[in-house]
């Protein structure tokens, strides 16, 4: 987390140095932690609610953390390979791993591990002033305007494109669609090798205008392709009909893909190849 904070301009890499000044200690569990601070080796601790124990629940604040910046954490399963029951530990990860086992999981307020299947249709919402963005993610996000300003680093680009026989040009500012893409965190197959190049966004509009951008595109590992998600053009609030949130892709020759008043950013996977 401290890593999207340092990436995000109200915040800066000085707040992440910041904090780690003031890191006296990573212990391996919760007691450990309890008792620096019962001691006085340490002011404070930080630990996840779930795991406080009984003897200092009452002495734990909840500090609520911006959607946009959160981490969720994730928790591998394996057979140790000097595991001293071999098979009784497989039979556990196939249990986990069941649908049962997921029920379990989420029934606790974990967020299981498997792929869900998606509806074949995306839902246009009533309000148009704010961005949905769910599909294959495990953080789903509402944003409006001023989360994306609160919450993420801005970007401001000119852009000159034909729209018919008219070439137009326009200073856009707003939020690299791959920040929005990461904070929602994908939830992709580990099983299948680069699953992630198979996933695709579709940004709707909200008259149900839609486009399509592939992960490739915008990772910065692959296409590195700057799309953003805009809500000012020439230094003022966007004020179209549709909404106030435009898709802006700076690199295409023509305006087809800047998607007016976007509702939705769904992403989706490509289909599996079949026996």
């Amino acid at each position: 987390m401290l890593e999207r904070l340092a990436a995000d301009a109200a915040y800066g890499a000085a707040y992440r140095t910041a904090v780690l000044a003031n890191v006296v200690s990573e212990e391996q569990n919760v007691r450990q932690v309890a008792a620096k601070v019962a001691l006085g080796e340490a002011d404070a601790g930080i630990v996840y609610v779930s795991d406080v124990t009984p003897d200092v629940s009452a002495q734990v604040v909840m500090l609520p953390i911006p959607d946009a910046l959160n981490t969720i954490a994730t928790y591998p399963i394996a057979a140790t390979n000097d595991s001293a029951a071999p098979e009784a530990a497989e039979a556990f990860i196939a249990f986990v791993l069941s649908e049962a086992g997921q029920n379990i999981l989420t029934r606790n307020n974990f967020i299981a591990a498997r792929i869900p299947d998606l509806p074949a249709t995306i839902s246009l919402p009533t309000d148009r002033n704010a961005v949905r963005v769910d599909g294959q993610v495990l953080n789903p996000l509402t944003l409006t305007v001023d989360d994306l300003k609160a919450n993420f680093a801005s970007q401001t680009v000119t852009v000159t494109f034909q729209n018919g026989e008219d070439t137009l040009s326009a200073t856009f500012t707003g939020v690299p669609v791959w920040q929005i893409l990461s904070a929602a965190q994908p939830n992709l197959n580990a099983d299948v090798p680069n699953d992630h190049l198979s996933q695709y966004l579709v940004i709707t509009g909200s008259d149900g205008t839609q486009s399509v951008i592939a992960w490739g595109e915008i990772d910065p590992d692959v296409g590195n392709a700057l799309i953003l998600l805009v809500y000012e053009q020439d230094g003022s609030p966007i004020t179209d009909v549709q909404g106030p949130l435009r898709l802006v892709v700076p690199d295409d020759a023509r305006d087809g893909r800047s998607v007016r008043g976007v509702v939705n950013i769904s992403l989706r996977d490509a289909p599996r190849v079949g026996s």
